[in-house]
């Protein structure tokens, strides 16, 4: 395995020898350890199907998270995170990034929306997900004080930099851009979206599928490909499934099939998706690919409404289960 590493960690190992290093990154300071730790721990992380025979851990931090290498992916954003409790959530980085943080925070704190054309980013350019964070960081909200569309504008120049240099989340905070736009550009959105995704970010494929039903649906095929793909996928399976069942229940997209539409809300009902029991409900009342039954229909609505209330502090159906009470 560790003939395989990048000559970059290979570089980082030489300079701590048989120490640890702690490097402060963004919000964490996370320990690169020697290789014979990182050897160590990373065949413990695979035998407790954290990692897999692919991957190679190289630091961790004090909240059961850990940095690793995908030993199969190229450079230069091949360092992902693992988390001890939420598995794999999707973040991108290079050692360089890591490593040039303290200098690109410097050059935020020096940024103000009156100097920003005239600081210096030199010491970053070549650092894809270092342009990235300064850019996420100039990017300005209307209900700032100092909200400037001018400022954003660079800033989105910058993401455009960076993710066509290969940067996933540089490619997604791009497509975000487009898409609050005044006069939104559909196809930018889509077309950055797409790129995050081929870059790796998994996230943007519900993303992407729910921009296309909302906003070109003559494209569904690709939105349906998306979500079928994250069925895989613990952490999206549930959403993708319920979002599936609703494009597959009426004739809007061309698809309808309400045997699909039937059998992916119940994968969703299955995985704990309370607003997925909420619209098998429905189904139920309105005899939509089952046979009508609002007497199941209020017990399924009754259960969602409860189990949204355990999981949100509310109720959302409380005046529809008193207008089906009312029917029956």
């Amino acid at each position: 395995m560790s003939n395989m590493l990048p000559q970059e960690y290979i570089n980082l190992l030489n300079e701590i020898g048989n120490n640890q290093k702690s490097v402060f990154y963004r919000i964490e300071d996370w320990n690169f350890w020697p290789q014979t730790i990182a050897v160590d721990q990373s065949n413990k992380l695979i035998n407790e199907d954290l990692l897999n025979e692919n991957e190679f851990a190289i630091a961790d931090n004090s909240d059961g998270q850990y940095l690793f290498y995908k030993l199969d992916q190229s450079a230069p954003h091949h360092i992902y995170l693992a988390d001890e409790s939420f598995g794999k959530p999707f973040f991108a980085y290079s050692l360089d990034d890591i490593l040039h943080y303290d200098k690109t925070e410097e050059l935020i704190e020096a940024t103000t929306t009156e100097n920003y054309q005239s600081i210096d980013i030199s010491p970053i350019k070549d650092y894809p997900g270092c342009v990235y964070w300064y850019a996420f960081s100039l990017m300005t909200s209307p209900y700032d004080e100092d909200y400037s569309e001018e400022i954003n504008e660079y800033a989105a120049t910058l993401l455009r930099q960076a993710a066509e240099a290969g940067h996933p989340e540089a490619a997604a905070e791009l497509a975000d851009y487009y898409s609050f736009q005044d006069d939104m550009d559909i196809e930018e959105v889509i077309k950055w979206r797409k790129k995050s995704v081929e870059l790796g970010d998994e996230d943007e494929k519900y993303e992407l599928a729910d921009f296309i039903i909302d906003y070109k649906p003559s494209d569904h095929q690709l939105a349906v490909k998306m979500l079928e793909e994250l069925t895989e996928f613990d952490r999206f399976a549930d959403r993708a499934y319920l979002k599936l069942s609703k494009l597959y229940i009426n004739d809007e997209y061309g698809i309808e099939d309400h045997d699909k539409a039937i059998e992916y809300v119940n994968k969703a009902v299955s995985l704990g998706n309370f607003v997925a029991k909420a619209d098998l409900a429905f189904y139920y009342f309105n005899g939509l690919g089952v046979e009508m039954d609002k007497e199941k229909a209020l017990k399924l609505l009754i259960e969602a409404n409860d189990e949204a209330r355990k999981k949100m502090g509310e109720e959302p159906w409380n005046e529809v289960i008193e207008q089906i009470k009312s029917e029956i």
